[in-house]
Parts: C-alpha cells; structure tokens; sequence
C-alpha cells in the first residue's frame, strides 16, 4: 500500500487486487493449498481489464508470485503499456534452472505441506499482515504458470512491447537466471526490454517490497522502484 499511495501521489490512479486464496485474516490458513495456475492467470487477466478504465497509460507491477502474473501478463496482453517483473518467482534458487520444471511437477504431484518462511520463528514471522508459511502446492501452481509462460516466450512474441525486469543479487528465494532467460527470449522475440538488478553490496532480502521487511529502508528503496518502473536509472 505504501508504495501504492507512492505512485498516486505522483499522478497516477492505482489498483492493488487481491490476489486469489489471499487476503484472509486467519494467518494459518491452509486456504492457500487450493490455488491454481488457472486461476492466477485469470486474476491478471481480470486485473488487466480493470485497468483500462483507469487512464491512458497502463503499467502492470508484479512482485514474486505478482511478478509471475505480470510475466503471463506481458505475453498474453498488447493492450499495456509497460509491464514491469519484479523478482518474479518463476523457480527457486536451490533449484538448478533446468530442473524446475521436474521440481514443480513434484510439488503437484506430491500431497501438499506448509513450509515456514522463517523456520526459527515459525507462526511468529514479524510480518504480522502476511503469511508465516507457504504451500507446497501452491509453489508448484506458481511455477506451473511461469512455464507456460517460457514455452510460450520460446515460441511466440510477447503482447507487451515494453517490459522491464528487476531482480536483486541478494535473493536467496528465486532463481534469477530464470528470469533472465525469459527477458533474453522475449528480447530475441523482438520486445523492447530492460533489466536492472540491485548489486549484492545492497543486502536485500527476496522481500524489498513490504515496508515492514524493509523499514525505514523503505525512503531510500520505493523512489528507486519508481524510477525503474517509470524508466529512470537510480544511482546505484
């Protein structure tokens, strides 16, 4: 939300949709074990709609999961501007690139279980407006989606024309060189694209985006964010 209102107080209108299976007060909840490709493509979808009411210029902004939305997004729509990834979790970082499909396939296949984010905490993350663990199940819908989209990059150009990928050094959860591929493909494709990756001097975590996460780093990283997402280089 806070970098939501960010980038309405710089003229534009925002929408931040909730996200299927998400939302829910219960922090517990093993809601989030019914999630499907299917539907994540069809919130975009649906989100991408809802925006073009909203101005003339239309932006997309997916962080993580979000950023696997986006992806599915800035191949399957020619009717947004620009579409902007941010660590989109296309696969893990333990997880060799070219066995993230089999890796995927296991989580689906296997019955689902809740990992911690934080195993030492547990049920006690900090972020108390977010979920303490993560569905294995879901993880694998997540990763479902993100190779649909990599076949579809490997065959056929993306509907966006402007795409921009922001990853970090310093991301311990998602596999970067998966994300890069897909840029590569999509500039061979013909997109007009731009990647930008915040150096590991910069001690991030996966989570840049929550201000919670982040604190009061949160002055120093949102208006690089924002210059990124409007096309701007940040100082390093």
């Amino acid at each position: 939300r806070p970098l939501g209102d960010l980038f309405y107080q710089m003229g534009y209108n925002v929408l931040i949709p909730r996200a299927p299976h998400h939302g829910l007060a219960d922090p517990l909840t093993e809601d989030l074990a019914t999630l499907t490709a299917e539907e994540l493509a069809a919130f975009g979808d649906e989100a991408a709609d809802a925006l073009q009411g909203l101005g003339d210029e239309k932006i997309v902004v997916g962080f993580s999961m979000g950023g696997v939305v986006a992806s599915w997004l800035a191949q399957n729509r020619s009717d947004i501007d620009r579409v902007v990834l941010i660590a989109p979790a296309l696969g893990l970082r333990v997880t060799p690139h070219p066995l993230t499909n089999m890796s995927a396939n296991l989580y689906l296949a296997l019955p689902n279980f809740f990992a911690w984010w934080n195993p030492l905490l547990g049920k006690n993350h900090p972020v108390k407006h977010g979920y303490p663990r993560f569905s294995s199940r879901a993880l694998g819908q997540i990763m479902r989606l993100g190779a649909a989209v990599r076949y579809q990059a490997a065959n056929y150009p993306p509907g966006a024309q402007d795409i921009v990928l922001i990853t970090n050094e310093g991301d311990l959860a998602v596999n970067n060189t998966l994300a890069k591929k897909l840029a590569a493909q999509w500039q061979k494709q013909g997109a007009t694209l731009s990647v930008y990756t915040f150096p590991l001097r910069r001690f991030l975590s996966h989570d840049f985006i929550d201000p919670e996460a982040i604190k009061e780093r949160a002055k120093e990283i949102y208006p690089e964010l924002a210059a990124l997402i409007e096309q701007e280089k940040p100082n390093d």
